[in-house]
Order: C-alpha cells, then structure tokens, then sequence
C-alpha cells in the first residue's frame, strides 16, 4: 500500500504535470504550470465526490 501511494505520488504526479504542462503551453503561455498543477492537485477529489454520488451496493 505504501509503494503504491509512494509510487503515484512521486513518479505519476510530477510526470502528469510535465505532460499536461507540454499540452497547455499553446493556451495559456506563462500560466500553463499553474493550471497543470492545479489540474493535477483537484483530480482526486473530483473523483472522491464522483465515487461518493453512487449509490451504495447491495449485498
């Protein structure tokens, strides 16, 4: 569990700002590393209030 969130933090984040840094550099210039970052940082709660608006299985 520990490499795992270690692993995504340290190797998948950086990456993921660097390529979504290249892919906004057109757009929006000097501020592109801004809203890489901020992409980046709100990905897991969007996803954390997308997962919490599903219903509760049944067992």
């Amino acid at each position: 569990m520990i490499f795992g969130a270690g692993f995504i933090g340290n190797v998948m984040g950086p990456s993921a700002v660097g390529v979504l840094n290249d892919a906004f550099q057109p757009i929006y210039g000097e501020r592109a590393m801004r809203y890489s970052m901020l992409f980046v940082a709100a990905t897991p709660v969007l996803l954390r209030a997308i997962v919490a608006r599903r219903p509760p299985r049944r067992r």
